[in-house]
């Protein structure tokens, strides 16, 4: 399991969001409250 990732949010689809970290893309499923607080290259 992953505790922690930083990274820069590449994309935001309804119930993901890729998360770039050092050119990995990594899937990440959140919950709609924590993906509507986040913005494609923060």
């Amino acid at each position: 399991m992953i505790g922690k990732l930083t990274g820069i949010v590449d994309s935001i689809t309804e119930d993901t969001v890729i998360l770039d970290v050092n050119g990995v893309g990594y899937l990440v499923q959140c919950p709609a409250s924590t993906l509507s607080r986040l913005t494609v290259g923060a």
